[in-house]
C-alpha cells in the first residue's frame, strides 16, 4: 500500500522551506522618517519647547512697600516746619498716588519727600508715572499713576531688540510679561543682559528660571 503524504501548504512543494513574510523580519530603522507625524508629532515638539530652559520677563510691584513709603511721607510732612498749618496728604490706592496740598511748589515739595521713601524702601523710581498738576485757588492735586506689568508696546520693543541682536533665544508675549525660552542657558544670561542695557520706561525683573 503507497504511503500516505501529509498535504503540503498551499503554493509549498514538498521539501520546500516555508516562505517567510518580509514583514515579520523588517526593523525600524531608527530613522527620523519612523517617527509618528501629524498631530502627534507637533505634540512631541511642543514638549521639547516646553523642556527648554526659560525665564520671564515681568514688571512687579511690591505695593507693601509703596504703602510703608507713603505712610512715612504723611508722617514727614505732618511734622516738617514748612507744612504747619498746610492742608496736605499722600494717599495710596491700587493703581496710583494721590498728592494734595494747597499751592502746586507744596506738590513739587512732596515730590521729593515721596521720592526719598520710596528709594529707602527700595522701590524702583521708573514705576512712577506722574500726571499734570491741576490747581484751584486753595487747593492743588496731583495723581501718580503706578506702573505694573509689561504693557504690549514695551513687550514688543523687546522682543525687537532681542532679534536685532541675534541672540538664539525665542520670545513671546504672554499677558502682561515676557516668556523666553533657549537651548543654551548662556544664551538667556546674554539675554538679560542685553534688556539691563536698556531704558524700558518701567523697573524690570527676571524670574521663574527655569533649566
Amino acid at each position: 500500500m503507497p504511503g500516505v503524504h501529509a498535504p503540503t501548504a498551499l503554493g509549498q512543494g514538498a521539501g520546500a522551506s516555508p516562505r517567510s513574510d518580509p514583514r515579520a523580519s523588517r526593523q525600524p530603522s531608527g530613522r527620523f522618517d519612523d517617527q509618528p507625524s501629524g498631530v502627534l508629532g507637533a505634540a512631541q515638539y511642543h514638549d521639547e519647547m516646553e523642556q527648554m530652559p526659560t525665564f520671564d520677563i515681568v514688571s512687579e510691584l511690591d505695593l507693601q512697600e509703596v504703602r510703608n513709603a507713603v505712610d512715612q511721607a504723611n508722617r514727614e510732612i505732618a511734622t516738617r516746619f514748612d507744612f504747619k498749618g498746610v492742608k496736605a496728604s499722600f494717599e495710596l490706592t491700587d493703581s496710583a498716588i494721590l498728592m494734595v496740598g494747597e499751592q502746586e511748589f507744596h506738590l513739587q515739595q512732596m515730590m521729593d519727600i515721596l521720592r526719598q521713601k520710596l528709594v529707602k524702601r527700595k522701590v524702583d523710581l521708573a514705576c512712577l508715572n506722574p500726571g499734570d498738576p491741576v490747581s484751584t485757588l486753595n487747593a492743588a492735586r496731583q495723581e501718580i499713576q503706578l506702573k505694573q506689568g509689561v504693557d504690549t508696546e514695551t513687550a514688543k520693543r523687546m522682543i525687537k531688540a532681542i532679534k536685532a541682536g541675534k541672540l538664539k533665544v525665542q520670545a513671546q508675549i504672554q499677558g502682561d510679561q515676557v516668556r523666553v525660552s533657549g537651548k543654551q542657558r548662556d544664551d538667556l544670561q546674554a539675554t538679560i543682559a542685553l534688556l539691563r542695557g536698556e531704558d524700558w520706561g518701567l523697573p524690570i525683573q527676571f524670574i521663574n528660571f527655569r533649566d
